[in-house]
């Protein structure tokens, strides 16, 4: 069975995977921006590095 919770994705998406870790998840659900407002901030091409490394250090 796979354990998970909502992790806060403050300070980059790639800071949820590192915040699930010390939780003791083994999974992660990531929403990209607030299901209250339509605006959202862009996803750059660093934040997509950043969330691509991170993916692998905590990756199982």
């Amino acid at each position: 069975m796979r354990l998970g919770a909502h992790m806060s994705a403050a300070g980059g998406l790639h800071e949820a995977f590192k915040r699930g870790h010390e939780a003791g998840c083994d999974s992660m659900l990531l929403f990209t921006k607030s299901n209250r407002q339509w605006a959202a901030k862009p996803i750059t091409v660093e934040d997509v590095e950043k969330y691509q490394q991170a993916q692998e250090k905590y990756s199982h």
